[in-house]
């Protein structure tokens, strides 16, 4: 579970990377992330991925705000 959240988390830094020339898959991609993984994070007990994958989400909603 750890190990998912974690990829999660990495591939969140690469679309915020690339938010201003894939908006569209860049938004899509933070609706999917919010719908499916808050699951996997209940039930994560380690904090540190808790608290990585929280602040790269915060990360990729604010490069989808700057760029509005």
């Amino acid at each position: 579970m750890a190990l998912k959240l974690l990829d999660r988390t990495d591939n969140m830094q690469d679309v915020i990377r690339i938010v201003p020339a894939r908006r569209d898959f860049s938004e899509k991609y933070l609706r999917k992330t919010r719908r499916e993984f808050p699951p996997l994070l209940a039930r994560c007990a380690n904090t540190y991925v808790r608290r990585v994958f929280d602040e790269r989400l915060t990360a990729l909603e604010a490069a989808l705000e700057r760029r509005r």
